[in-house]
């Protein structure tokens, strides 16, 4: 210790300070009120730096946690504010990468009125810069890219060449329909960065969206070159593979994006959930009943990374695993009893599945179906709006005033593009029918074309849909079908169109 220099001091301090912060923020999974308390505290140390506030920020930002990233902040800058503008632009810095946009520009503004050198104007500006990425990635989400470009239009005149702002451009035309653009500006970047895990993104993305695979599996296969123990391209490589419909190619993926978390992390590789840090041990001296104060909370990991893959991974099981749901529903319609009044209680049952090789999602359904219109007046003006001869007297009968049945049927989707469906009427009603339909909704540049060819069962009474007997003619009638089709082309016009 003796032979320390100034400088390997504060390095030692750093580090100290640092991994403070790590156990502290370990701790916001099993007891988040004391871990808070710590994690505050070691953002009120004097650093001059400010790294370790800048950490602490950090820290409760990836356990989702902006007012206590926030408090941190206004801790940290009022411990350190006789250190200058450097620890304040450290904690500037980390309150923009916390999402906490407005509070990181109002302490650039503080900072920037005081005495500031020429490198940490450039700070400055370059947080500025960052800020105007943000801005204009949440309109370009809302479909806004006009504004989003304006927020961009700046930071591009003062620094063409700017990767962040030149991304941001590129993810900016994949928002308005124009892969082809952001590939060429995301490719441009990788010529200069080939080890840039954003502009990989990118490229991927809109080689994806132009259907061209074979160049959305070469960025794959050399982002797994370059980064072969890095949760993110493990995490690319995935979502690729869900686009190409490998679904296991994707859980294998997903899987050893956990393991690779869980390394960077710094935890023992052991198994465990995918995507979370490994189970603790189990507490032998635990009270049946009693609440451990130190167990993690389960399900719930506390890094942005690790929770992007948990969600990858329950996303991939909803899409590719075995469901089956039953929802059952009552419907009622007023009107005359007998003629347009209806009551219904349908109860679908469905199994759902992914076909091997093909993708997109197969459904078997049966539905049963109970309907009651009412029991018939039986007055002479009531005989007549039913349709009845009242010269018959009652030799016509009574007409149906109930019906059950099941239908069976499958459907087929695949994204958004195609959706197929054959099903039966109702087994039970006087005569059953085949029904189904088809549509078909290809992306052309920016426009959709959507057609659409059906026949479905019309759904309106008893007599449209399980229909009547005349009796005295030994004949069925109603049971309406309808057949027909439509076309239509859906045009972006304005902000948030989907």
């Amino acid at each position: 210790p003796a032979q320390r220099t100034a400088d390997m001091g504060r390095l030692a301090t750093g580090i100290r300070a640092q991994r403070d912060v790590q156990r502290a923020a370990q701790g916001l999974a099993r007891n988040a009120p004391e871990a808070r308390v710590q994690l505050v505290t070691l953002a009120a140390r004097p650093d001059p730096t400010g790294a370790t506030a800048a950490a602490v920020i950090r820290a409760f930002a990836d356990a989702n946690d902006r007012f206590g990233a926030a408090e941190a902040a206004r801790v940290g800058e009022a411990a350190n504010r006789a250190a200058g503008a450097t620890p304040r632009l450290a904690i500037a810095g980390a309150l923009l990468s916390a999402g906490l946009d407005a509070e990181a520009l109002a302490l650039a503004d503080q900072i920037e009125q005081g005495r500031v050198t020429a490198e940490q104007r450039r700070d400055i500006a370059s947080l500025r810069a960052g800020a105007a990425i943000r801005a204009s990635d949440r309109l370009n989400n809302e479909g806004n890219q006009a504004q989003a470009f304006e927020q961009l239009r700046p930071v591009l005149q003062r620094d063409p060449d700017n990767t962040e702002a030149r991304l941001a451009l590129a993810r900016l035309h994949q928002g308005a329909r124009e892969p082809a653009e952001a590939l060429r500006i995301a490719e441009g970047i990788l010529a200069r960065n080939p080890r840039s895990l954003d502009a990989r993104q990118a490229a991927l993305d809109a080689a994806v969206a132009l259907r061209d695979f074979n160049r959305a599996e070469a960025l794959v296969t050399e982002g797994l070159r370059l980064h072969p123990r890095d949760s993110r391209m493990s995490v690319l490589e995935a979502r690729y593979a869900r686009a190409t419909n490998n679904e296991a190619r994707a859980r294998r993926a997903l899987e050893q994006a956990a393991e690779a978390r869980r390394a960077e992390l710094g935890f023992q590789t052991i198994p465990g959930t995918p995507g979370l840090p490994p189970a603790m041990l189990p507490n032998p001296f635990a009270r049946a009943g009693a609440v451990a104060t130190s167990a993690p909370a389960p399900g719930v990991p506390q890094d942005r990374v690790s929770r992007e893959i948990a969600t990858e991974l329950a996303s991939l099981e909803r899409e590719t695993g075995f469901i089956v749901t039953a929802t059952p529903s009552f419907r009622q319609r007023s009107g005359s009893a007998g003629l347009d009044r209806m009551q219904s209680i349908i109860a679908p049952v469905e199994a759902e599945i992914t076909p091997p090789g093909i993708g997109g999602r197969l459904t078997a359904r049966m539905t049963g179906v109970s309907l009651d219109s009412g029991t018939l007046g039986t007055d002479l003006a009531t005989r007549i709006r039913f349709g009845g001869n009242p010269l018959l007297g009652a030799g016509a009968g009574s007409p149906r005033t109930n019906a059950a049945g099941v239908n069976v049927g499958m459907a087929y989707r695949r994204d958004d593009w195609l959706r197929a469906d054959v099903t039966s009427s109702p087994i039970g009603f006087p005569r059953a029918t085949i029904l189904g339909g088809v549509e078909l909704a290809p992306q052309i540049g920016g426009v959709r074309l959507r057609v659409v060819g059906e026949r479905r069962s019309v759904q309106d009474s008893l007599l449209s849909w399980a229909g009547q007997r005349d009796r005295l003619a030994g004949r069925d009638f109603g049971m309406v079908v309808r057949t027909g089709g439509r076309a239509q082309v859906e045009i972006p016009v304005g902000p948030g169109f989907a």
